[in-house]
């Protein structure tokens, strides 16, 4: 909720498509209106097959004077001014068109508009969702404009993804758990360069928001599985984003919000050759949970502020140079109960990356090069625990892409990464234990790695419709000092117009985290991990309407898990199979309603390490992302006017979880847990409504404003997220989602220059 000042920001490159202020003749007729010595004009707007359009909107170019069409897609207004006119009748999905005319005092002028079909493209960024075959093919799309307008997203790219199949709904944060696996197994890329902490207001399961605001990036590849050689050290997914490019007009927006203040713009210093985009957020959310009654839960309010800067250059023909940077800090104090410890858990981040990309076409080949540092910064305290984390990453990569041959694209690129985790601060001695008198340990440790990675791919058009993708990729890291050499291979074939097939395989590895080589709580021998993928699917896509279904299965070996004798080991292993279903009508205002719907089946197990008195035992049993039904219904109107509104439900079967059944008193008064079987119980099934409403309203060309106001968990319910024990586990209480019934609200202006 902390973003949602942010949801609606984005709608600037869609409200300027629309006319809100409707210079209506109320009460007026024609006749009248010439007397008074007006000109009129009236007509339809039709589709090129005769179809009115609704609310299309008709204006005379450079000025205020327009209407919207009705629902037989007629318009009438008058005009104060004489002479030669262009007239402009446009509508989201349409092309524009402008015709020429002659206004003269008390005459009529008919005119009617036949707008050509086109391709949407709001904003610029598109996410594209379960690719299902390796490569960045066409899939499941959707657009900006459709994150910061999906209810309950908060305007956040990972939110809006958690209501496509393949990702489960574990809490709600913004991590993504893609069919089965772990947020860790999830692979970030933005212009080449690796975001390993992509998440804000961090916790276990990822955190609350992404880093990555949607109108950052220009284009983003979301795949669930499958996906590419030119991707490695994911077992489970990848998000590869691109961020905008070249500004072709400047422009400035501004937000107020519940709960922040934020601005940015985008400038084309010298057109087309030197380009500058900037952004700035500040996050004050005390007034927000104040306004909805939940102050209380903070000690500290979370607070966060983001700037972004990005200069784009095109010195020569083919020639693109791009510097993007990106600085996040938030703060947070919330209570939380434990068993040994009951209170308040401070956190501080900061996120940096700033990346150095250039692009080179010459003819058939395109080379792109970056150069990246991401620097990631961590403070925590909570009773005994006082710990200070930094990440750094360093990266160099290069990709090549030849499409010269008929027929046949190839691609290949290398990169080498110098990846380290740092920690420093007072840890308890036993890690159940949090309450400040317990026995400390000092901690000061440094881990890092090297790793070297290449690939090479072709895809052949084998026969009309029928296309083929293979590659090979290989990797390199000098902590576990193992090559492993990853084949992956897809098939697509378009049975007609609108219906494909698809199928892939491959196999994928991930490297164990620097810290987890440690002599003193890891294992310096850990072997890399590994996955292979087998996925199957059908896809329908005419006009309006896109279906999708897709089966997979997922094998996991080498899986790194707690050890009594190593400490970690290699020993896990698992499987996860299941089935996705998406079906999306429409896109967002290309018609009245648009929406979709999503549902996942999934089977997930895996070995566990079970806590005992003493030691441990393994079991093979649920992952705890073992979410085995999910569902996401979304759905998007006009009301009335511009009065736009949509509603989300999700709905998910209960995470697994763990239970304590004894404990065992030590010699300080502590308690240490003693669990049941691994995973044999659920949390209660998770429920949740979410609302939104915006007006667009336009007081001048190229100026717009947008109210906005949403609801989140309309019906109030108390979804479980967890459980929590008193100081013996004698007793268990459940732990309530933060998400209660929640409003906010908020204004955005937009000015082209």
């Amino acid at each position: 909720m902390i973003e949602s000042n942010n949801m609606f920001r984005a709608q600037r490159h869609i409200i300027t498509s629309f006319i809100v202020l409707l210079v209506l003749v109320l009460g007026v007729d024609i006749e009248s209106a010439t007397a008074q010595g007006f000109a009129v004009i009236k007509g339809k707007v039709t589709t090129t097959k005769d179809v009115p359009l609704h609310l299309a909107h008709v204006m005379v170019k450079g000025s205020t004077m327009g209407a919207a069409t009705d629902q037989q897609g007629r318009f009438q207004f008058r005009a104060d001014t004489t002479g030669a006119v262009v007239i402009t009748a446009s509508m989201v999905g349409y092309q524009t068109v402008e015709k020429e005319v002659t206004f003269q005092k008390g005459k009529t002028v008919e005119l009617n508009f036949d707008l050509p079909i086109e391709k949407v493209s709001i904003g610029e960024a598109t996410v594209t969702a379960s690719a299902f075959t390796t490569g960045e093919v066409e899939g499941v799309t959707l657009s900006p404009t459709e994150v910061v307008t999906t209810p309950g997203a908060a305007a956040d790219i990972f939110r809006a993804l958690k209501t496509f199949p393949g990702v489960s709904n574990i809490d709600n944060g913004s991590g993504l758990f893609v069919r089965g696996g772990d947020v860790s197994e999830v692979s970030f890329i933005l212009d080449q360069a690796s975001v390993v902490q992509p998440y804000k207001y961090e916790s276990p399961t990822g955190g609350v928001f992404g880093t990555i605001p949607p109108f950052l990036v220009s284009r983003t590849y979301f795949s669930t599985g499958g996906f590419s050689a030119k991707y490695g050290n994911a077992l489970s997914a990848v998000l590869a984003m691109e961020s905008k490019g070249m500004p072709e007009t400047t422009q400035l927006d501004a937000n107020v919000g519940l709960g922040a203040l934020s601005a940015g713009g985008s400038v084309p210093v010298i057109p087309g050759k030197l380009g500058v985009r900037f952004s700035g957020n500040r996050s004050l959310t005390r007034f927000m949970f104040e306004v909805n009654g939940k102050a209380e839960v903070f000690q500290q309010a979370p607070m966060g502020r983001d700037g972004n800067l990005s200069l784009i250059a095109k010195p020569y023909k083919g020639t693109t140079i791009k510097l993007f940077n990106y600085v996040n800090t938030s703060r947070v104090g919330v209570r939380v109960p434990r068993p040994s410890f009951e209170g308040t858990f401070h956190s501080e981040e900061q996120n940096r990356l700033h990346n150095l990309q250039w692009k080179q076409l010459w003819g058939n080949w395109l080379l792109k090069t970056s150069l990246s540092v991401n620097r990631y910064q961590k403070s925590q305290q909570f009773g005994a625990l006082d710990m200070d984390e930094e990440d750094r990453t360093y990266k160099v990569r290069s990709d090549l892409e030849f499409s010269g041959m008929k027929g046949v694209t190839w691609y290949a690129g290398m990169e080498w990464m110098r990846y380290g985790n740092r920690f420093t601060g007072l840890v308890p001695t036993n890690d159940e234990i949090l309450d400040p008198s317990t026995n400390l340990q000092p901690l000061d440790e440094n881990f890092t790695t090297q790793r070297l990675g290449g690939y090479v791919e072709a895809e052949y058009q084998l026969l009309p419709g029928l296309k083929l993708q293979t590659g090979l990729r290989t990797d390199y890291e000098n902590n576990s000092e193992d090559w492993i050499l990853d084949p992956r291979m897809s098939l697509r074939y378009q049975v007609g117009s609108y219906h494909g097939i698809r199928l892939a395989v491959g196999r994928y590895h991930q490297y164990a985290e620097p810290f987890q080589y440690n002599t003193s709580t890891g294992n310096p021998g850990l072997d890399v991990q590994q996955a292979w993928h087998y996925i199957a699917g059908y896809e329908f896509k005419k006009e309006l309407y896109h279906l999708r279904m897709e089966g997979y299965y997922k094998s996991y070996d080498d899986l790194v898990i707690k050890s009594e004798q190593q400490n970690l080991s290699n020993k896990g292993y698992g499987e996860a199979y299941g089935a996705d279903f998406f079906f999306k009508y429409s896109d967002f205002l290309k018609t009245p309603f648009n929406g979709w719907i999503s549902y996942s089946f999934l089977r997930s197990k895996r070995l566990h390490p079970r806590q005992l008195a003493h030691g441990y035992q393994y079991e093979y049993a649920p992952s705890a992302f073992d979410i085995t039904h999910n569902l996401n219904v979304v759905a998007k109107a006009r009301i009335i006017g511009m009065l736009s509104g949509g509603a989300t439900y999700r709905f998910s079967t209960g995470q697994p979880f763990t239970p304590v059944v004894n404990s065992e008193p030590t010699s300080r008064g502590y308690h240490l847990p003693i669990e049941g079987h691994v995973h044999s119980q659920r949390l209660p099934n998770f429920h949740r409504l979410d609302l939104n409403f915006s007006y667009y309203w336009i007081p001048r060309e190229d100026w717009s404003v947008t109210f906005y106001a949403s609801v989140s968990n309309v019906l109030n319910r108390k979804n479980v997220m967890d459980y929590t024990y008193n100081n013996d586990y004698s007793q268990r209480k459940p732990v309530y989602s933060d998400y209660s019934r929640f409003v906010y609200a908020g204004v955005t202006i937009n000015v082209k220059l």
